[in-house]
């Protein structure tokens, strides 16, 4: 029993850090997805906003996706919903205004990629393939350039080497309607930005 009641309260513990809720004022953005909070006890947090990945500042529509999140939450009072935090100390989460997701908001308005290496959420796939649809923002351009491989100096469609005749023109995984379908682009094609995190495993939120 006491075991039991043990693992109860482990369990309560981990639940309460996962879903750990910072509130506070953002008092600067620095592009489209990263912005600092200031708490109610004058600390400064750098959010990095969880799942998406913007366009850098100097790509295009880089400057548009700063300027979206400038006007979703500058100066406005937040909750974060804190995930992780990366390599370079910056809080992993997701911004809520008055209940909104703003980081899906940024996906929504065509601001920002869902982040295949990070995002597990099928609800911000659906988003961006939605956004894609309509050619909202930086999907009216003909060969937008995902941001991961823009710092790594490479151009759309470098990796996307259609070695099998059946191969069509999707190149991310809120594209596929399947995860068979996400491996036969993979495998077949070499569309690699299907997998992010080079594991040998597309698109994660379809295929586990």
């Amino acid at each position: 029993m006491r075991i039991f009641i043990i693992s109860i309260i482990f369990c309560l513990l981990s639940l309460s850090v996962f879903a750990e809720n910072i509130t506070g004022k953002i008092v600067d953005v620095a592009d489209g997805d990263t912005a600092t909070l200031l708490t109610s006890n004058n600390n400064q947090i750098r959010i990095r906003l969880n799942c998406i990945d913007a366009p850098e500042k100097s790509q295009d529509f880089g400057q548009r996706s700063k300027r979206s999140l400038i006007d979703l939450i500058a100066g406005e009072y937040v909750r974060v919903q804190k995930h992780d935090v990366d390599r370079y100390g910056r809080t992993i989460g997701t911004i809520y205004l008055n209940g909104t997701d703003i980081n899906l908001t940024q996906v929504k308005k065509g601001l920002a990629w869902v982040y295949d290496k990070y995002c597990r959420d099928k609800t911000y796939y659906s988003a961006e393939k939605r956004a894609r649809g309509a050619n909202i923002g930086l999907w009216s351009q003909p060969n937008p350039i995902e941001p991961w491989n823009y710092r790594r100096g490479k151009r759309s469609g470098s990796s996307n080497k259609n070695i099998n005749p059946n191969c069509g023109d999707k190149r991310y995984c809120s594209q596929m309607d399947s995860c068979q379908e996400a491996i036969f682009y993979l495998k077949q094609c070499g569309v690699t930005t299907l997998d992010g995190d080079n594991d040998g495993t597309p698109c994660e939120a379809i295929c586990n």
